[in-house]
């Protein structure tokens, strides 16, 4: 190969590298993106084009238009490969398919019961998947791969969970058993990893190199995202910020020591506070429904939940000074939880920090783990080979 077409093969990597982690981009931004000239980006776009690889469409609601003038934005076409995302919550299935872009094809949902097994859900998981794929339009490209998020800390060389947290699904080849039914390459990933990446990717950090994401549910999770990518940390198990002790000799958890975080700020202790006020069981929803309501004592505890996680993110968010604190999960888009968050990590960071430091909610609700397993895919070294393999 010439040295010129070496340059250009290099660009139309590039762009395609590009493109399936940006999902979209204007000619301007994929210029700036892969370092190459206009005239150059312009010619390669051409060239995916007639390969059948981009789309490039006018949208009018984007920021980044002219006055007057919608942007032209490029997109990989839906042909160039898909992906499937599955996110396994505490009561509830979601699974994704989406293209290259990260534009979503078919998605499909189901509720279950909290003592479902394994096995059943497996099950569910392939009926879901099955329906998706079936429903994404004729013109898709082939499965890549599937990404599944599942509620615990994940071993990233077997696939294989916690058996303390998820007895039913530990020791079972679950990855080898979607992997031989769904005829693709399965990953397994922390249910909060994939959450966070998805806000990266789409989400309240789309644009940010660096965020710490914080899930506070009936128990609390958590993703670091550095550099645009997820950080897995050496055994796959960064994030993990409910195990960080914040009372000496306190309250018993689950991972055997006392006094973690996840014993005084988790949405079970919130429950505990609460329910004997209400005189009835309290729910998720409850809480979030009682702090739309203005109920004081809803607010103050949600907002001690707040400043009791913003106090110890705060030693994470001096070592990374990170562009922003996503705060996702039933409660952590509640405003008293917040503002409590605010509070705690402002009061424990230094000046400069806190000022460039944000703290957002999360924007995509339920469909984030799911969002974030397809992204996991999107953004792996094989879903790139896919498409260059094509040019």
């Amino acid at each position: 190969m010439s040295a010129p077409d070496d340059l250009r093969a290099r660009g139309l990597r590039a762009a395609v590298d590009a493109l399936r982690r940006d999902g979209n981009l204007t000619r301007s931004e994929l210029a700036r993106r892969t370092g190459v000239s206009r005239p150059t980006i312009a010619s390669i776009i051409e060239e995916l084009d007639r390969r059948g690889l981009v789309v490039e469409y006018q949208d009018s609601t984007t920021a980044r238009r002219a006055p007057g003038r919608p942007a032209t934005l490029i997109r990989l076409h839906p042909s160039a490969g898909t992906a499937l995302g599955i996110s396994v919550e505490r009561e509830e299935l979601r699974v994704a398919l989406v293209d290259l872009s990260l534009t979503v094809l078919a998605d499909r949902s189901a509720q279950f019961a909290l003592d479902t097994p394994a096995e059943t859900l497996l099950e569910l998981i392939l009926d879901l998947a099955g329906e998706a794929l079936a429903d994404g339009p004729a013109e898709r490209g082939a499965l890549i791969g599937v990404g599944v998020g599942l509620p615990s800390p994940i071993d990233l060389e077997t696939g294989d969970v916690d058996a303390r947290i998820l007895a039913s699904w530990s020791g079972r080849p679950v990855r080898e058993t979607l992997a031989e039914r769904l005829g693709t390459r399965v990953m397994i990933e922390n249910d909060a990893n994939l959450e966070g990446l998805g806000e990266l990717t789409l989400g309240a950090g789309r644009g940010m190199s660096g965020a710490v994401y914080v899930k506070v549910s009936w128990g609390i999770g958590g993703a670091i995202l550095l550099g645009g990518e997820l950080y897995r940390g050496a055994g796959g198990f960064a994030g993990e910020f409910a195990h960080i002790q914040v009372v000496e000799d306190g309250d018993a958890c689950g991972c055997g020591r006392r006094g973690c975080l996840g014993t005084v700020a988790s949405g079970h202790v919130l429950r505990e506070l609460l329910e004997p006020a209400h005189g009835a069981p309290v729910s998720l929803q409850d809480i979030v429904r009682l702090a739309a309501a203005h109920d004081t004592g809803t607010l103050r505890v949600l907002k001690d939940s707040g400043r009791a996680i913003g106090s110890t993110l705060a030693g994470v968010c001096l070592a990374l000074n990170p562009d922003a604190v996503i705060a996702g999960g039933e409660l952590g888009g509640t405003e008293p939880f917040l503002e409590g968050l605010r509070e705690g990590l402002h009061d424990h960071v230094l000046p400069l920090t806190a000022e460039t430091t944000a703290v957002v909610p999360a924007q995509l609700g339920k469909h984030a783990g799911a969002l974030g397993g397809a992204g996991l895919i999107v953004r792996s070294r094989e879903a790139l080979e896919h498409v260059v393999a094509r040019l």
